[in-house]
């Protein structure tokens, strides 16, 4: 989306969604990086989600957005392994 905003425009919305994310206010910030496709806010917003969150589930579309493939293939592993864990402990 953000190729349809002026580089200004795009700018002035990344620095508001730094601005929300220093603040603490991660949902507003996540969805103005979200907007402006802005990988290194997407990643700060995965980030931490999966760190001081511990929600996987919810930082994985970030990592994906961004393209940050070796989180995305990390977050899966993990998932991968608890659920064969849980399978496992099931039999």
């Amino acid at each position: 989306m953000s190729n349809k905003l002026d580089p200004k425009e795009r700018a002035g919305i990344i620095r508001k969604a730094n601005e929300l994310f220093n603040l603490g206010e991660m949902e507003k910030a996540a969805k103005l990086f979200w907007h402006t496709d802005y990988r290194d806010g997407l990643l700060r917003v995965g980030e931490y989600l999966l760190e001081k969150e511990h929600k996987p589930f919810q930082a994985l579309p970030y990592f994906q957005k961004a393209q940050a493939r070796e989180r995305v293939s990390e977050i899966l592993g993990r998932m991968l392994w608890a659920l064969s864990t849980w399978m496992k402990e099931k039999d």
